[in-house]
């Protein structure tokens, strides 16, 4: 790496109007904006335009979640947002509307060119942006919106996938920064073609709803709407709830689980994914326990849910089992609802299969769940007989620092505790335990994996259904944490459970 004041060779030297202009044209019109990029690229023509492209040329990721250089991301994400001129639903729509499709192109073409050095890449890839824009002839409007575009171009997925904004103060902070709903526009297609363009199966239906629907919010108040309150939005969900199910379930069994269902639950989860929970938490009156498991054939990943009643470490039972079944749990949403049911969804990577899971393995995850549920197994007597599990290759590349942060102000209700950190197969056990030992209790989370690295949320409550917020006791959280999670990430993998 090198340092963010060595700039590239040639950064000095002057651009003809007439070639400005030009680049502007190319960069305006849809259609095949990549394959030109590519060729200016390969023969260097790009980098007398950008001199700072020259440093990301076959530059390789340092987070291995990217499949592909960093130059080659680059111009994949500008395909994605060309692609769009062509979908037909609410992204190709925002597309569309955009005006001054250029900044937005430029904006993907220079989102990830501050990689490579020391420092925050979005940050030292703003100020390259700026000399980039002052050399194309942009006004000092236009400049300002591009380097926002560049600097803050990882926001709109930091709040949609690893926060709860429905009625939360980030919502409005994020709707104070971006400001004009032309700017939220280029955000919104700026961040999905991002995530579209990093690999295969990085793009899913949860993460799109997410997005999509963090979208439709922030755009109401930027249109000077006032938002339904929280509480109109939950009632508008049950009644359309009420109206669906009424006359399938028996109406005092409705009227005592319908009141129950969380806010977040209501507001987060996609409606016809409540309608089948209802129907699998009206079999608990059968059978306490349901595990339900389905293939999600867009991320080639598998749903595993759980119904039940709460129960003390709940959370790091299931994550036990599944890990010690071999699976690498790559997203979660947890809910508790008012009257102790839980659902709690989990997707997985299944290694043991390609395609389709047989219904014979969710049927085996699904018993071993249910004897740790019930005390006639345990999570470290399953991991004893997955040993293969275990056995590890060392790695040979260094892992990211831990890194946990505890957060009192993002939420109303909870404190969220936010880790970054490698992952390792059992790691979401670890955190799960040991939040547990900690006497927190975890009310929702948003579990992300990344290849090798996690980025986990945890909404939280303290043993007195509280914030944590005394500082002692914040610290210890962070220290049990960052001491329970190096341990395990530095350690033989035959010492664990």
């Amino acid at each position: 790496y090198q340092s963010a004041d060595q700039e590239p060779k040639g950064e000095g030297q002057s651009l003809s109007p007439e070639a400005a202009m030009l680049f502007r044209s190319i960069l305006s019109r849809p259609g095949g904006i990549a394959m030109v990029l590519r060729v200016m690229h390969q023969t260097h023509v790009l980098w007398k335009i950008i001199p700072g492209f020259s440093r990301i040329h076959r530059l390789v990721q340092e987070n291995r979640s990217h499949a592909y250089t960093v130059d080659e991301h680059t111009f994949r994400a500008v395909e994605e947002a060309e692609s769009l001129r062509e979908d037909r639903g609410l992204l190709g729509e925002v597309y569309a509307e955009i005006h001054r499709k250029d900044i937005l192109h430029l904006a993907l073409l220079l989102h990830d060119i501050g990689k490579g050095y020391e420092g925050d890449h979005c940050k030292i890839g703003a100020d390259m942006a700026e000399a980039a824009a002052i050399r194309l002839g942009y006004n000092e409007e236009e400049r300002e919106l591009l380097l926002f575009l560049v600097r803050r171009h990882l926001i709109f997925s930091e709040v949609a996938l690893y926060r709860d904004f429905s009625n939360e103060p980030v919502l409005l902070q994020f709707a104070k920064e971006v400001a004009k709903p032309e700017i939220l526009k280029k955000l919104f297609v700026l961040t999905c073609a991002d995530i579209r363009a990093v690999g295969p199966g990085t793009w899913s239906s949860w993460k799109g709803e997410l997005l999509f629907k963090l979208y439709e919010e922030v755009l109401t108040v930027l249109a000077g709407e006032v938002p339904d309150p929280e509480h109109k939005k939950v009632e508008a969900v049950l009644a359309k709830l009420h109206r669906e199910v009424k006359g399938k379930y028996p109406e005092a069994w409705l009227d005592d689980v319908l009141p129950a269902l969380t806010p977040r639950y209501l507001l987060l989860t996609p409606y016809e994914k409540i309608v089948t929970d209802i129907a699998f938490l009206f079999h608990l009156l059968i059978d306490p326990i349901r595990i339900e498991g389905r293939y999600l054939s867009d991320s080639g990943m598998t749903e595993y849910t759980l119904y039940t009643m709460d129960q003390p470490g709940l959370f790091s039972k299931m994550t036990g089992v599944l890990a010690a079944k071999g699976l690498q749990i790559m997203s979660a949403r947890v809910f508790t609802h008012a009257n102790g049911m839980v659902v709690d969804a989990f997707c997985v990577f299944d290694p043991d299969y390609t395609g389709t899971v047989p219904p014979e393995r969710i049927a085996d995850v699904a018993q071993d769940v249910k004897n740790v549920l019930t005390a006639k197994e345990t999570v470290k007597a399953l991991f004893q007989k997955g040993e293969r599990y275990r056995q590890q290759k060392d790695r040979r590349f260094p892992l990211p620092p831990v890194k946990i942060e505890l957060d009192n102000d993002s939420s109303h209700t909870f404190t969220i505790i936010d880790i970054f950190a490698g992952d390792r197969r059992g790691l979401l056990y670890v955190i799960a335990k040991t939040l547990f030992m900690l006497g927190l209790s975890v009310h929702s989370a948003k579990i992300s994996t990344q290849l090798d690295q996690i980025v986990d949320v945890f909404y939280v409550l303290g043993p007195d259904q509280q914030k944590v917020t005394d500082p002692e006791k914040m610290l210890l959280v962070k220290e049990t944490l960052t001491e329970q999670m190096e341990l395990f990430l530095t350690t033989t993998p035959a010492q664990y459970p």
